[in-house]
């Protein structure tokens, strides 16, 4: 959201009307439109963008001093991003 609305502060009363509501009063229709607006809008793009750059970071070995700890932040990574692969899209 942060990233949207940097690049998009005119969403900004839109955006807080729809993550106001409690989510039983929220259609699959606004989230769409939301997720819509984020990858139209750069700010997916931004977000994935830094999370690669993350992912590049443990996967080139930051954490090779510390190998229990890689593979948490593997597991972590692998949990984590599976879920956003239908975005990148």
């Amino acid at each position: 959201m942060a990233c949207h609305l940097a690049r998009h502060p005119e969403d900004a009363l839109w955006l807080g009307g729809i993550l106001r509501s409690a989510r039983d009063d929220t259609t699959d229709d606004q989230v769409h439109a939301v997720i819509d607006r984020f990858r139209e809008g750069g700010a997916l793009r931004d977000v994935l963008d830094r999370i690669d750059g993350l992912v590049a970071t443990i996967d080139a070995g930051a954490l090779a001093d510390e190998p229990r700890l890689a593979r948490v932040a593997h597991g972590l990574r692998d949990r984590i991003l599976r879920p956003l692969e239908p975005l990148r899209a």
